[in-house]
């Protein structure tokens, strides 16, 4: 092999490099580069020759990595990867080599990329490797090394784009990680390497709620998902969609192919559940073609048996049509009498004999021991399940519908006696119009019928008006194909039709396009009045019931026909009709589906007629380029035309002469030049001669009016094309003073543009503004970041901030620890604080769980220090907990509420802080008592008083706050306290204020309602760590007394005993029953009411003998207000709850208990808390108590038996 040695001279280089493009368009020179490659390594060049050549242009470079790629030498291809220009970092991509052979697995492994080439790459670059990678590896362990990898690491974005073409073992034991992000795309790709992940994903869909919920959004989709493995593993996608293809989810059948594949594979699936796959999932008339006449009759008596089906299916004659066509005309006639006239058919079955599809169920009815939170307290409606039959507005029926009716199952004969007679007597021209069609539609194409038909109107109804006539002929045309009609009613059905175009103005198109066609079947000349007549409404004629070879023959005349009259309207330079008729053929051969290419004769006159008229053929150009057709043909025409990036490009693939005339691209500057991009690089790089002559006219916009053209593509263009010449152009722009100033921001926006070939972006901050910086430094690897991070932070306002944004991007825990310290020690601007603050929360909520510990600690001090320059927004936004940690939750909120009662904000947004207390609410026991009273000190002092108070949510949080404090105490001495300190206060002012006013009044009712409403704590109630609540109830009820009269004010008084009786009822589960705490929910409801329906009873019983009778109505308005504003469960779990409630109510009540139920169960029917009535009514409709049977004799809504 020959190589030049270490003292020889590069003159053998000189025919390489530097690269000198010879004439010739982008793929020509393209293909230059490609030729030098292949040379040099048949040479046998050495790559130490070509690497140590100068480079004078970016090309030259774009050699050198091309030639590394072909001798597969490694360490030029990494250090082109680390490159500052995505255009060598993309072409070094190239090679693939790199990816798939197993012997450069020590360049590609997750740990030397990680730790030694990405840190000194670009991000973008980064991210463009790792795409490369998982495109190119081959085996599953170098997959399974990467997933490892980056999973150990917590990276699961990337881990995730590894999985698919991992080990199936693996796949199925990973997969859940990815529940809450598994798209019907994702799922896709993890199904074509392992179809048992489709199984697994719906088993365990319910296990998952985000999961669940995503699936319930786009089920069709995720059902589609199961195609694909039909042939990788059959029993998987029958089992898929025999068990989960709901209505919901499959709203269209299986494709002819699919179906097709079944029939013929797993024909055994269908004979199993033939209703099934006959009504819900094969396509029906694919599925009619598989199956024997006897079959078919089979299936069609099954279906009409089959109501379980109607969801999915009814049978009609029309659903039932393809397979009603696969029977003989005798037999046919026979079952459609037997199943649509007769529904002699058999039983109906109401009941599948084997399971249905449906969707995958997840319980998502709330517990009986759920807490409510304030806004939680939701009416919860009726849902009555309801036949679509009984719900949908239908239309009532028209004329046609009931003809249609009575006569589908008819013959011609009949139908026409009946009809005959009706139509002399009806007087509308509609509905004698809409009887001749049904007798068209009952000729079933026969001659003779049509005939007869024909002769009818011919003689009886000459002289019915010209539109009736005319939509009797279109009917005749569509439903009984009039063009295939013999000779004798062929004459007189064109008589009617002529006598209708040629003599009045009504169109009849249809009866135009059956002449046309009859006389191109037939041989026969057209008449050139007709001819005329359908030119000027041309049709394809595409759309009538012809085989392949008539519309061939179809085509093929017409297509003649038009050709004709374009050639001598070109010729006759007639531009107007001849456009028309171009429009036609382009109409004609589109519809026809044939290749435009093929039509020499028809683009030889096209390309003459727009060379004559290129100005009128502009649409015609248009159309052509949209559809993609002749395209190269007409290069120069459509570049004149479409005057944009891709034009452009076009020009440079196939012909740059055009971009030597830059008139065009002129006018484009003076106006907003759009995106051009691609097209300056590419300029740039292949067309260095064409350069001069658009960077000049660029300058010259921006010299001559600098305010008018500062278009951020002008701008980028002028940076592509000077390249490190711009540097000139900004200190010339900085020299002009404030005219430039605008159009010198603009300029230095983009000027990271000009080094997309070169390697200087680290310099840029200190010579340019801030927005090229960020440009510049943004996707700079991270040690060049960290290099430029103290010059940023030493210098004005806007490039600390960029420092600042920059580290939480891109730099580690210590380098943001570093940029916070300089920000508290050295500015001291407000903008810069609040950046910090928003970015501070960003980035913790970025991280999650993983969050650093230590920068918790600075950001709180962050926190208490900055938080009075926040403006409005970025309060609001500091009080948004969905991202933040758990791990540091609960003293987020502490702080958040700290500077809040400080009174130093600048905003004051009581409103904004409810998050943050609902937070605190659920989380007592994690904070600190100090802070919880804090808390409670500043709603008593600043906001639940006589001087300020106002029914605001967070203020019904704070009391939801105070009442589960007093709760959860886990001594009695505790409890004392908490009663002394914050018990009495807040009670004392309810007192005081409770008549006050009409307003204050009425707040402080509301809060001590809500007050009384969160009592019902059950954590409180059923941990036994905490000691008894009755202290805490009694104590109220004895407060109360001291200024509440009990008949006042029944309602507060029977919210405290319901609330102990509850409490009681959960006590005596707790102690004696405490296994039926760990049963289902709907178990453990049914027990809470069983045991709560006894108490009731006593209470009751209680209430009569010291009131009156009618006490029973009051008492009952209240417990059912009691169950409405408090959790008992929602679904099943209510409805079981309630049904032993009054089970027990009237089992153990007696004649009043009986009726106390019935009283009851109309209250809690009327706010629609419970869906099946039967159950819960029986208990009580057996009662002989007069007053219980006259109450349910009134009953509005009596349950239907």
């Amino acid at each position: 092999m020959r190589r030049l040695g270490p003292g020889a001279t590069h003159f053998e280089m000189d025919k390489y490099t530097p690269i000198k493009f010879k004439n010739g368009h982008l793929g020509l020179r393209h293909k230059q580069i490609n030729t030098l490659v292949r040379e040099a390594i048949s040479q046998n060049v050495s790559f130490e020759s070509v690497k140590n050549s100068p480079e004078t242009s970016a090309v030259d470079r774009l050699f050198k990595i091309d030639f590394a790629s072909k001798c597969k030498n490694v360490d030029y291809i990494v250090e082109s990867l680390k490159a500052r220009s995505m255009l060598y970092v993309s072409r070094a991509l190239r090679s693939v080599w790199l990816f798939s052979d197993r012997q450069y697995e020590t360049v590609v492994n997750p740990i030397y990329l990680e730790e030694v080439l990405f840190p000194e790459m670009l991000t973008t670059a980064v991210n463009k490797t790792i795409h490369c990678i998982i495109k190119h590896l081959k085996d599953e362990k170098r997959y399974n090394d990467f997933y490892q990898y980056y999973k150990t690491k917590g990276n699961m974005k990337i881990a995730k784009r590894f999985l698919p073409k991992c080990p199936e073992g693996l796949l199925l034991a990973d997969m859940e990680l990815f529940m809450k992000e598994m798209s019907p795309d994702y799922l896709k790709l993890l199904c074509e390497k392992c179809p048992k992940v489709l199984l697994k994903y719906f088993n365990t869909l319910t296990m998952d709620r985000n999961a669940f919920i995503d699936f319930t959004h786009k089920e069709h989709k995720y059902i589609d998902v199961s195609r694909i493995v039909l042939k990788l593993q059959p029993q998987i996608y029958f089992e898929v969609i025999e068990k989960y293809c709901s209505k919901k989810a499959h709203h269209k059948r299986l494709s002819p192919k699919a179906t097709k594949y079944i029939m013929q594979k797993h024909k055994d699936k269908y004979l199993a559940k033939p209703e099934l796959y006959g009504g819900a999932l094969l396509h029906l008339p694919t599925l009619a073609l598989c199956l024997s006449e006897e079959e078919a009759r089979e299936l069609l008596l099954r279906l009409a048996r089959a109501q379980y089906l109607t969801p999915w299916f009814t049978l009609t004659y029309k659903s039932g049509e393809p397979l009603l066509k696969r029977i003989n005309k005798e037999n046919k006639f026979k079952l459609v009498k037997i199943i649509f006239q007769k529904k002699n058919f058999g039983q109906a079955i109401d009941e599948a004999p084997y399971a249905l599809p449906d969707q995958p169920f997840m319980d998502t009815d709330r517990g009986i021991f759920i807490d409510y939170d304030v806004h939680d307290i939701e009416p919860m409606l009726r849902c009555y399940l309801k036949k679509r039959k009984y719900c949908k507005w239908r239309p009532a029926e028209s004329l046609m519908d009931d003809l249609y009716d009575k006569y589908r199952y008819v013959g011609f004969p009949k139908a026409f006696r009946e009809l005959r007679v009706r139509l002399k007597t009806e007087t509308s021209h509609h509905n004698r119009l809409i009887i001749l069609n049904v007798l068209v539609s009952k000729t079933l194409k026969r001659a003779d019928y049509v005939q007869t038909l024909l002769n009818m109107v011919g003689t009886g109804h000459a002289n019915e008006p010209a539109t009736l006539r005319a939509g009797f002929l279109r009917s005749l045309v569509r439903r009984a194909a009039a063009y295939s009609l013999p000779d004798g009613p062929w004459q007189t059905f064109q008589d009617m039709v002529l006598q209708v175009v040629l003599k009045t103005e009504v169109p009849c198109h249809e009866g135009v396009h059956a002449i046309l066609i009859h006389n191109i079947l037939n041989d026969v000349d057209t008449a050139p009045d007709v001819f005329e007549k359908f030119h000027s409404s041309f049709d394809p004629l595409n759309n009538y019931d012809l085989t392949a070879s008539e519309k061939r023959k179809v085509y093929s005349y017409l297509y003649e026909k038009l050709l004709d009259r374009c050639k001598s309207e070109v010729q006759a330079h007639k531009p107007a009709t001849a456009i028309t008729d171009i429009w036609n053929v382009l109409s004609l051969i589109k519809t026809h589906k044939v290749d435009v290419n093929s039509c020499t004769e028809f683009l030889s006159i096209l390309k003459l007629l727009i060379k004559q008229n290129a100005e009128d053929c502009a649409g015609l150009l248009m159309d052509l380029y949209k559809n993609k057709c002749c395209r190269r043909m007409f290069t120069k025409e459509n570049f004149l035309l479409l005057q944009n990036q891709a034009s452009y490009l076009n020009a440079l693939r196939h012909d740059p002469a055009l971009l030597m005339n830059i008139d065009k691209f002129e006018e484009l500057a003076s106006k907003r030049l759009p995106n051009f991009d691609r097209f300056f690089l590419k300029l740039k790089l292949y067309f260095e001669e064409l350069v001069p002559s658009y960077l000049g006219i660029i300058e010259e916009k921006v010299k001559m009016k600098p305010k008018e053209h500062q278009s951020p593509s002008l701008m980028r263009g002028l940076c592509i094309l000077q390249g490190a010449g711009v540097w000139k152009t900004v200190r010339d722009m900085g020299a002009r003073g404030r005219e430039a100033r605008r159009l010198l921001a603009a300029l230095t926006a983009n000027i990271h543009m000009a080094f997309a070939m070169q390697s200087d972006q680290e310099k840029l901050y200190t010579d340019v503004g801030v927005i090229a910086s960020r440009n510049a430094l943004g996707p700079l690897p991270a040690a060049a970041v960290r290099a430029q991070l103290p010059a940023l932070l030493g210098g004005p306002a806007p490039f600390v901030r960029l420092g600042v944004a920059l580290a939480f991007d891109r730099l580690l825990p210590d380098d943001i620890l570093n940029v916070i310290a300089h920000v508290r020690q050295n500015v001291k601007t407000k903008i810069t604080k609040r950046m910090v603050l928003r970015r501070l929360y960003r980035y913790m909520c970025l991280k999650g769980e993983k969050f650093e510990l230590n920068i918790w600690i600075e950001m709180q001090s962050v926190m208490l220090e900055f938080c009075t320059h926040c403006d409005e927004k970025l309060w609001v936004s500091l009080n948004v907990l969905t991202a933040v940690p758990e791990t540091v939750k609960v003293e987020y909120c502490a702080t958040i509420l700290k500077i809040f009662h400080s009174g130093n904000l600048e905003v004051a947004l009581p409103e904004s802080v409810y998050e943050c207390l609902e937070y605190v609410s659920d989380h007592l026991k994690q904070m600190k008592e100090t802070e919880v009273l804090d808390i409670l000190e500043y709603f008593f002092k600043n906001e639940f008083n006589d001087k300020y108070i106002e029914p605001f949510l967070n203020q019904a949080v704070k009391v939801m706050i105070l009442a589960r404090y007093l709760l959860l105490c886990e001594t009695e001495q505790t409890q004392r306290e908490r009663i002394a300190n914050v018990g009495e206060p807040f009670l004392s002012t309810v007192k005081d204020l409770w008549n006050k006013s009409q307003f204050f009044g009425y707040c402080v009712r509301n809060y001590f309602n809500s007050f009384l409403s969160h009592l019902t704590y059950r954590k409180a109630i059923l941990d036994s760590r905490y000691v008894s609540c009755m202290p805490i109830l009694i104590w109220i009820v004895q407060h109360i007394h001291t200024y509440l009269d009990v008949k006042q004010h029944f309602d507060v008084y029977s919210k405290v005993h319901l609330t102990m009786l509850y409490y009681k009822t959960l006590q005596q589960i707790a102690e004696h029953q405490r296994d039926v705490l760990s049963r289902s929910k709907v178990e453990v409801g049914a027990a809470v009411g069983t045991v709560f329906g006894r108490r009731l009873a006593r209470e009751h019983r209680q209430l009569l003998s010291d009131y009156f009778p009618t006490m029973t109505e009051l008492y009952a308005q209240q417990v059912g207000h009691f169950f409405k504003s408090r959790n008992f469960g929602t679904g099943r779990v209510f409805e079981s709850f309630v049904t032993s409630l009054t089970e027990s109510l009237a089992l153990s009540g007696g004649d009043c208990g009986a009726y106390f139920a019935a009283v009851l169960f109309q209250k809690l029917y009327e706010i629609g808390l419970t869906k099946d009535m039967r159950q819960i009514y029986a208990f009580i409709e057996n009662s002989k108590h007069p007053q219980t049977q006259c109450f349910l004799s009134t009953y509005p809504y009596l349950p239907i038996s």
